[in-house]
């Protein structure tokens, strides 16, 4: 509930768009005896999919952290960060699109207000998004 909490804190400040993950419904802890009512409409909602995936970008982040500069040769044959990489970006993907379009049809003069972090960025940013 926190972590859904935090998204969509997150999601309103620096893009303006609250994901509403607060409306999923909560799965029952593990070690419930109702457990086993847990279907997969509690365990895939797209913010839960997010967040697994945002704390395993974490921790294998932090895994090559504390193997230091060998960590290259841990991962030579595959990129422990990249599966949890895509979700994110497919998660990011529509709000920086979506920014993107916004920039373009602004005029170059225009004085409009910057409102969240990342129509600050997009005003400091030249170039094109690429993925």
């Amino acid at each position: 509930m926190v972590a859904r909490f935090t998204l969509d804190s997150a999601t309103e400040f620096l893009f303006n768009n609250d994901v509403h993950s607060l409306d999923a419904s909560l799965p029952y802890p593990p070690n419930s005896p109702s457990s086993g009512k847990n279907s997969s409409a509690f365990t895939d909602h797209p913010s839960d999919v997010f967040v697994k995936a945002f704390v395993g970008a974490q921790e294998n982040s932090a895994k090559r952290t504390l193997a230091g500069s060998i960590w290259p040769m841990l991962e030579f044959l595959e990129d422990a960060v990249a599966i949890d990489r895509k979700i994110l970006n497919r998660f990011a993907q529509p709000f920086l699109e979506k920014s993107l379009r916004e920039k373009k049809s602004r005029s170059v003069d225009s004085e409009d207000v910057t409102e969240t972090l990342l129509d600050y960025l997009m005003d400091k940013t030249s170039g094109e998004y690429q993925r």
